[in-house]
């Protein structure tokens, strides 16, 4: 009786372990270049954005964005940012045409695509990262004095940026001006255009970064703001936050 029991026990903890065993499950992950509006009867307007995360599975994408998304209700929350989780079927071409890939990850199965899971929050740490520097950034001016004696220094790091980190190429390069070709209009690109003015006493300096996406002018302008950070500082913040 006690050994039939034993094993009745023995054979319980083995089911429930199997049980509470936690498979994960494939996806793939993309960041989203292009950004669109989306409508759900519940929510109202989703705005989403270059630079977006996507999930896939074998059904859907499941789409997440932090801080940057705006749900349209009066219903709900009003013109407010919030942070937004949406699934969206795989024959979407809104998601389908615009993504682009980033790696293979595995996720829990029974996880859900939210912003308090710690196994979904890991993959957005390139945005974690801007909100560390987002107030900084926010006050880096995109013209400003360089005095004549660093000139040289900072017009030298103008020409290195843009060669390393622009997504068009160059096509003006002299003592005054630095300037990509454009991007072509909707397309997922950027380029950049210094110009370099004389002063009294140094030289005036102003950066553009321009988007072939209008939904991109928010990820032109960060680019913008870090590389005129890095003009006046020569700090180059977190280059997995430029966007190409």
């Amino acid at each position: 009786m006690k050994k039939n029991l034993k094993h009745f026990l023995l054979i319980n903890i083995f089911i429930v372990s199997i049980i509470n065993i936690t498979f994960a499950s494939p996806y793939k992950l993309y960041e989203l270049q292009k950004g669109f509006d989306h409508w759900t009867f519940m929510t109202g307007i989703i705005k989403f954005f270059y630079g977006d995360l996507v999930f896939e599975d074998n059904d859907n994408y499941y789409l997440l964005s932090e801080k940057r998304n705006r749900l349209i209700s009066d219903l709900f929350n009003g013109d407010k940012y919030i942070n937004t989780t949406a699934i969206i079927p795989k024959n979407d071409e809104r998601v389908s045409n615009y993504i682009k890939y980033i790696k293979d990850v595995e996720i829990n199965q029974e996880t859900d695509f939210d912003f308090n899971n710690p196994e979904v929050k890991q993959y957005l740490k390139s945005e974690e990262k801007y909100n560390k520097y987002e107030e900084s950034l926010a006050n880096t001016q995109l013209t400003f004095f360089v005095s004549e004696n660093i000139v040289p220094v900072c017009w030298g790091r103008a020409q290195s940026f843009i060669g390393k980190y622009s997504s068009m190429k160059l096509q003006i390069a002299t003592d005054y001006v630095v300037q990509t070709y454009n991007p072509a209009k909707n397309d997922v690109a950027f380029g950049y255009y210094v110009t370099k003015t004389p002063v009294i006493n140094g030289v005036e300096i102003s950066v553009q970064c321009n988007a072939g996406n209008s939904s991109s002018s928010e990820v032109a302008n960060r680019n913008a703001r870090i590389f005129s950070h890095y003009i006046q500082s020569g700090e180059l913040i977190d280059p997995e936050l430029i966007k190409r």
